[in-house]
């Protein structure tokens, strides 16, 4: 590489990280927190308590331990961790500002999380 392909990188990268501190600079309204806050935490715990509610039943109510139950009962695993993992992770994505404070192991694997969390209980045996 010669030196004016190198020092044209160099400018394209200054420019492409000041445009990018500007737009991670953007104020963003009080009222789109809250809303924000509010609807994430709203789907959070409905979720959590609905597909509780859903793998208790399942589990323990006899007449509910079929085949097509036991693939809602897949689902609402799967929901469950994709809530607990997938969803904190968003939201403090969006306090950080696009900054990612989880380490390099979860930026990772976070895209993935959601594809794993489908098939836990793929093998489960149905008695």
């Amino acid at each position: 590489m010669n030196n004016s392909t190198f020092s044209t990188l160099i400018e394209f990268n200054t420019t492409k990280n000041s445009s990018e501190e500007n737009a991670v600079n953007m104020d963003i309204s009080f009222y789109i927190y809250v809303w924000v806050t509010f609807t994430n935490v709203v789907i959070f715990l409905a979720g959590i308590f609905g597909n509780l509610m859903v793998i208790l039943v399942v589990l323990k109510v006899k007449e509910m331990k079929t085949h097509m139950n036991y693939l809602l009962l897949n689902l609402s695993f799967a929901d469950l961790l994709v809530l607990l993992i997938c969803q904190p992770s968003a939201l403090l994505e969006f306090y950080a500002k696009e900054r990612w404070y989880l380490g390099l192991v979860m930026c990772n694997q976070i895209s993935h999380f959601p594809l794993i969390f489908s098939y836990p209980l793929k093998y489960y045996k149905i008695r």
